[in-house]
C-alpha cells in the first residue's frame, strides 16, 4: 500500500484551518487504498535560519511515497525527493499584506522555488489558479481541488426569527469586512453573533452603532457548528478569500448566505447565496433586511444552498485526490 505523508506547519502555531480540511478527507483516502502518515513541522516561525534549518533537517527522518505539503510551509518543497511533491496552495493573501525586499523574499522561498520544484500544484479555488498562472505563466502543473466542508456540519432545521435574526460572522481579521457588516446593521434590529477576537476598531463600532452580539472565540469545531445552528443567516461578505469556507458550512446547515458577489465566493456559493458589493453598505444592509423579510426568498437559496454544497463533501473532495495520488504513484 503506497504511503502518503501529509506534511503540516507547525502544532505550536494553533492555527487548525488546514488542519480541519485534511482531518476530513484522511478516513476517505484510507479507504481509496493509501496509508496516510500526517508530519508537523517542529519549529512555528520560518524566519530565522535555526528555525529554517530545524524544519529542513526535520524532513531527512519522515518517509512517503508521496509528499503532500498541505499548505503555507511551501518553502520545504526543494528539500523533498524530487517527483514525489504535492503541493496546496490557499491563497496568496501574505503576498498581498507585504512589499519591499520582503515581498521580494517571501515570493522567492515561499512561491518561486517550492512552484518550481513541485511534481503537482493543486489550488483550493479556480481563483487562487488564475492567481497562481498570472505571476507564473510556465506553470502547467497546477489543478483545482476544492476544500471540503467538515462532516460534522449536518442540516438543522430552524424556525426564522423575522423580529430579530442572529446574523454569524465568522472571523475578524481585516479581509472579513467586520466594520461595514457592523455598519450595515446600524438601525436594523438583530444581533451579530461573531467568531474571533474583535479589535478596538471594532469594538468601538459596535458600541457605537448600539449593536447588540455576541463575540465568541477560540472554538471547537463542534462548538462552531452549534453557532451555526444557532444563527439565522451568515453574513460574509469578505474582501478577499482563497475558498470562502463559511459559506459552505452555512449551507449545509441549512442557514441563508449573504455573500459577496467576487470570486471565489461567487463561485463557490453557486446559486445559493444573496451576492452583494462588499464594499457597500447599502447593498449589504438592503440584503439583511431583504431575507429577514421574505420567506420564499430565503426557502429558495437555503435549497439551492443545500444541492451545492454536495459538490464539496468529504468523500468526493477525496476522491479527487485519490485519482491524483494515483496518477503520480503511476508515472513512478
Amino acid at each position: 500500500m503506497a504511503k502518503v505523508n501529509l506534511i503540516f506547519r507547525s502544532k505550536k502555531r494553533k492555527e487548525y484551518s488546514i488542519e480541519n480540511v485534511f482531518e476530513s478527507l484522511i478516513p476517505y483516502l484510507r479507504k481509496g487504498g493509501f496509508s496516510i502518515e500526517c508530519s508537523y513541522l517542529p519549529n512555528e516561525r520560518y524566519n530565522t535560519i535555526k528555525d529554517i534549518l530545524g524544519n529542513i533537517f526535520y524532513l531527512k527522518k519522515i518517509e512517503g511515497d508521496l509528499y503532500h505539503i498541505t499548505g503555507e510551509v511551501n518553502f520545504i518543497v526543494p528539500y523533498l525527493k524530487r517527483g514525489k511533491t504535492i503541493l496546496t496552495i490557499h491563497d496568496f493573501v501574505r503576498l498581498e499584506q507585504i512589499a519591499g525586499v520582503r515581498r521580494h523574499l517571501y515570493k522567492f522561498f515561499f512561491l518561486d522555488k517550492p512552484i518550481k520544484n513541485a511534481t503537482a500544484i493543486t489550488c483550493i479555488s479556480q481563483k487562487t489558479k488564475d492567481e497562481i498562472e498570472q505571476l507564473f505563466p510556465n506553470v502547467k502543473n497546477a489543478i483545482v481541488i476544492p476544500d471540503p466542508y467538515n462532516n460534522i456540519y449536518k442540516f438543522c432545521e430552524k424556525e426564522f426569527n423575522e423580529e430579530c435574526p442572529q446574523i454569524l460572522v465568522v472571523g475578524t481579521r481585516d479581509n472579513k469586512n467586520v466594520e461595514r457588516i457592523i455598519q450595515a446593521c446600524s438601525g436594523v434590529e438583530c444581533r451579530l453573533l461573531i467568531i474571533g477576537k474583535l479589535n478596538e476598531k471594532q469594538l468601538a463600532l459596535l458600541d457605537k452603532e448600539r449593536i447588540k452580539y455576541t463575540n465568541k472565540k477560540n472554538l471547537t469545531n463542534k462548538e462552531v457548528y452549534e453557532c451555526y445552528v444557532q444563527a439565522d443567516m451568515l453574513c460574509f461578505p469578505s474582501l478577499y478569500e482563497g475558498f470562502g469556507m463559511p459559506i459552505i458550512e452555512a449551507q449545509a446547515t441549512g442557514r441563508v448566505v449573504i455573500t459577496s458577489n467576487i470570486r471565489p465566493m461567487s463561485d463557490v456559493a453557486g446559486e445559493g447565496a444573496f451576492f452583494v458589493n462588499p464594499y457597500s453598505v447599502d447593498e449589504i444592509r438592503n440584503a439583511i433586511v431583504s431575507l429577514s423579510s421574505n420567506k420564499k426568498m430565503r426557502e429558495k437559496l437555503i435549497d439551492n444552498g443545500l444541492k451545492n454544497c454536495l459538490d464539496y463533501t468529504s468523500e468526493k473532495i477525496a476522491h479527487s485526490y485519490c485519482e491524483l495520488y494515483a496518477s503520480l504513484l503511476k508515472k513512478g
